[in-house]
């Protein structure tokens, strides 16, 4: 089994015009990574043992080739969001969903996405676009990064949020899927 395990730190910009970021990207000397559709379950135990340690897990299906499951911790950060990152390569949707059916947990939610990435060194700029949502852009680097890229695209002046994707959706007037069956019960 192959676990990874990296610090995440990311800001959402919202109000983004697609075409023009990506001319801004590229400009910039962005290489596109590629795009791909990603689905997501997201679990925790009857008596939502994770919440209350301030972590959040989940069943990820990368354009159903790639599959893993994500353990997220948090970590304080006032402008950004931080993560602690677990990630777990499982070789199928079927595989993941029994392991964490054997630990107890159960699905809550689920929301899919198409992503589109472009890199620029160790930054990554992935831009999500979810249903009847304009398209939300998330920077991934350094504290440092992070703030030079805004400046240099001159994102500055949109709106920059350090949340998840269920207050995400709130904010746009969208609710996300609620499911409430034991993971054993899902079809994935």
């Amino acid at each position: 089994m192959n676990i990874e395990s990296l610090k995440e730190t990311e800001i959402k910009i919202l109000g983004v015009s697609y075409p023009l970021l990506v001319r801004k990207l590229k400009k910039a000397g962005a290489v596109k990574k590629g795009s791909v559709y990603l689905r997501d379950w997201y679990v925790d135990t009857k008596d939502r043992t994770m919440k209350k340690q301030g972590k959040t897990a989940r069943l990820r299906s990368y354009g159903g080739e790639k599959f893993e499951i994500t353990i997220k911790t948090k970590i304080a950060s006032k402008n950004h969001k931080v993560r602690l990152e677990e990630n777990i390569a499982v070789p199928s949707l079927e595989a993941g969903k029994l392991m964490l059916h054997m630990f107890g947990f159960e699905c809550l939610w689920y929301k899919e996405k198409i992503r589109v990435t472009y890199m620029i060194d160790n930054t990554a700029f992935d831009v999500d676009f979810y249903d009847d949502m304009p398209p939300v852009l998330e920077i991934e680097g350094t504290k440092n990064e992070i703030k030079t890229w805004v400046r240099k695209l001159r994102l500055q002046d949109h709106q920059q949020v350090n949340r998840g994707a269920k207050k995400l959706f709130k904010h746009y007037g969208k609710t996300h899927q609620k499911m409430k069956v034991p993971m054993s019960q899902v079809a994935m």
